[in-house]
């Protein structure tokens, strides 16, 4: 007589907590959906300048914290998150890439050495997150990546109740997401001048939303068009659509690019040269400033 284990039809509906082995399931369905979605985020990026690699950078940034992690066999969420976000913070690429690697640092900060997490501690995590997003940018600006991260985490924390199960939370996650992804037009003129939504908050979008299909174990085909490029985003008009791909063009033979490439760093302090403790990194900050924009 056979019979069927029903661990293997269970679709985490009652899932409490989030374990490494889960997240790593997630982080791998947000990249590939992220890997799909590359060049339709490209050509949404407008701001801060229309260079047309938000997708590119954000999938590298991604795709290297995936790298970090996808071979570990744990089930234990500080084993992934660190790794994972030490992989992003190497492989982060343009300010969209930058931003998203130190999101997910402050979500590890926030998990410590937590070896799983309900949604009242993850809750509490993508708000250090946040935090650390936007002390990350020099000028934050609303209307982008950062408005969205911000909004989407505030409206999921406030439906936490004793029900609530990382399922559920990761849903209000999603659903937030994409209701401030369609406002951030309203929030920043070039993009309502574009006929577009913000590139970095549509990244951030594809990816939490390869998370939430992992959770409902849905990353089929049949549906990847159904939310943004398919119709309305909140009753707004689609992203990209053949009547607006003109109005991308925002930056033409008249505009002036000032700075006209992307460059990241990465800084190494060692005891040995100098006291990493008290090293002034204001200093170096208003430095770049003098030199570069949207630091």
């Amino acid at each position: 007589m056979k019979i069927e284990s029903k661990n293997k039809t269970k679709k985490h509906t009652s899932v409490k907590r989030l374990d490494g082995a889960l997240l790593r399931r997630m982080l791998i369905a947000g990249r590939n959906e992220l890997k799909r979605r590359a060049e339709e985020i490209n050509r949404l990026n407008v701001f801060p300048v229309p260079d047309g690699d938000t997708g590119d950078n954000m999938l590298s940034t991604v795709d290297s914290g995936v790298r970090a992690i996808e071979d570990l066999d744990t089930r234990d969420l500080s084993e992934i998150m660190l790794p994972l976000s030490h992989g992003m913070l190497l492989g982060a690429r343009g300010n969209s890439g930058v931003i998203l690697s130190q999101f997910f640092k402050g979500v590890a900060d926030g998990l410590g050495n937590s070896s799983s997490a309900d949604a009242k501690e993850l809750g509490n995590a993508l708000r250090l997150g946040v935090k650390e997003a936007y002390e990350t940018v020099t000028t934050p600006t609303e209307g982008t990546i950062l408005t969205v991260a911000r909004e989407s985490v505030e409206y999921a924390v406030s439906k936490i109740n004793p029900r609530t199960t990382v399922k559920s939370f990761f849903s209000d996650l999603v659903r937030e997401l994409r209701a401030s992804l369609g406002r951030t037009p309203e929030l920043l003129p070039t993009l309502k001048e574009a006929g577009v939504v913000d590139s970095g908050g549509a990244g951030l979008f594809y990816l939490l939303d390869g998370f939430n299909r992992a959770l409902r174990c849905d990353e089929s085909e049949e549906d990847k068009d159904r939310y943004l490029s398919a119709a309305k985003i909140e009753g707004k008009t689609a992203m990209i659509s053949k009547s607006n791909e003109s109005k991308l063009a925002v930056f033409d033979e008249y505009s002036e690019m000032k700075y006209a490439y992307c460059t990241e760093l990465l800084v190494q302090l060692t005891r040995a040269k100098c006291d990493t403790d008290t090293v002034d990194t204001d200093f170096v900050r208003r430095f770049l400033l003098a030199i570069g924009d949207s630091i």
